[in-house]
């Protein structure tokens, strides 16, 4: 085993670490890290913050601790720094600090999470999912998105009616109208409209209520025509790419998902699932597994996108068994997460001013199918490479281009430098 001694390079920090409390746990813990491939960097770094944690939370070698404790000690942490220092501690600083003393404590098994809210009107939802993700075979992603729809409602709901049979349309529609409207986009608002009316049909069906409430919900029109483009301008999104041209490991994985995003207007899911093994070198393709529909395609490989894949591969991702093309920068090494991708997108774009109604992935995705409308190809292409079941799902990017919907032209990757 690796032995963790002498972590800090200036002798102050070095005593400190010696003369604190909870010795013989923090050595453990980081030798465990260094075990497992985390970088020196990083162990010297955690080793700072348990210095700072074990006053803040007053630990004792068996003492648990709960969530809100850790929260509201890195809270004192972030106020105490601000205060005396003057400048502002990140919500990045703040969840790292976060991130890493939950790390330490759930090692320990000395951290008490906080419990599960339970779901409303006892196993209904869990039934529901089970039917939705089993009996109806939806996508991951649209089970995590419907269930969230019909759970919040289920949340308002139960402090209104004791039991579930007496919920009524009135109640969906009072819902529909304080709670969404006010508070979310109109198509947000048709996202919650469908999944309330698809779980009332399910609870109809299996006459968990009377009441007829599917037939009455009403899904609001949206205009499948906007004037506006949904995502950046093709420059904007060059400038967010060359941002991304440094060496740093977080560079190297940022250009190349940017590139995956924007070139093949992939779905943030999409990029997540791609493996090492999706990538074939020798024929210079790649095999994308399409989240809406199940299938899967495979494309040429194009050269930026790939010398971007291949940079990462070599000198950004670290050296774990995870077989996902992208994983996690921190220990324990896994598959990036759908909504990293999504703060990825956001603060690169933030941090050069680029605005748009669709910040993240989904607004990349807009721009490519924007981009290729403009180079001449035409809906059924666009449809086919996106992978779209039919071209009616992207006829909102033509918008009103008359000129740009009379071309046709046979597929191509080039065009996007």
């Amino acid at each position: 085993m690796k032995s963790y001694k002498y972590p800090f390079q200036q002798k102050a920090h070095h005593e400190q670490h010696i003369s604190a409390p909870l010795l013989a746990e923090r050595d453990e813990y980081l030798n465990h890290l260094l075990q497992r491939g985390t970088s020196r960097k990083r162990v010297h770094s955690i080793s700072r913050k348990l210095l700072n944690l074990i006053p803040l939370l007053g630990l004792r070698s068996n003492s648990t601790v709960t969530q809100e404790e850790v929260d509201q000690g890195i809270l004192r942490w972030k106020q105490s720094i601000e205060a005396s220092s003057e400048r502002i501690v990140s919500s990045v600083a703040f969840d790292d600090f976060r991130r890493a003393a939950i790390n330490w404590l759930q090692y320990r098994n000395l951290f008490l999470a906080a419990p599960k809210r339970p779901t409303p009107y006892g196993d209904l939802m869990p039934s529901y999912i089970f039917h939705i993700k089993v009996t109806r075979g939806m996508t991951p992603g649209s089970v995590i998105n419907s269930g969230h729809r019909v759970l919040w409602f289920l949340r308002w709901a139960e402090h209104r009616r004791e039991s579930f049979a007496d919920i009524t349309l009135q109640d969906v529609e009072r819902y529909i109208a304080e709670d969404c409207i006010p508070r979310v986009k109109l198509r947000t608002v048709v996202s919650a409209c469908v999944a309330l009316r698809v779980f009332f049909r399910y609870a109809e069906r299996e006459g968990l209520t009377k009441n007829r409430i599917a037939a009455g919900i009403h899904v609001p029109s949206v205009p499948r025509y906007d004037p506006n483009p949904r995502g950046p301008c093709w420059r904007e999104v060059r400038r967010m790419i060359a941002s991304a041209s440094g060496g740093k490991s977080t560079d190297l994985r940022a250009r190349a998902i940017l590139l995956l995003l924007s070139v093949y207007g992939l779905r943030s899911s999409e990029v997540t699932r791609l493996t090492v093994d999706d990538i074939d070198w020798y024929d210079e393709s790649i095999l994308i597994r399409r989240a809406k529909h199940g299938g899967t395609q495979r494309f040429p490989l194009q050269y930026e996108v790939g010398d971007a894949i291949l940079q990462y591969l070599k000198n950004g991702r670290p050296a774990c068994e995870s077989r996902s093309l992208f994983v996690t920068v921190h220990t324990p090494y896994r598959t990036i997460p759908v909504g990293a991708l999504l703060t990825l997108v956001r603060r690169r774009a933030d941090a050069l001013g680029i605005t748009s109604p669709q910040p993240g992935p989904r607004g990349l995705r807009h721009s490519c199918a924007t981009q290729l409308l403009q180079k001449g190809h035409s809906l059924a292409e666009i449809a086919d490479f996106l992978g779209h079941r039919d071209q009616t799902s992207v006829s909102v990017y033509a918008k009103s281009s008359a000129a740009a919907l009379r071309k046709v032209a046979a597929f191509s990757l080039g065009g996007f430098r």
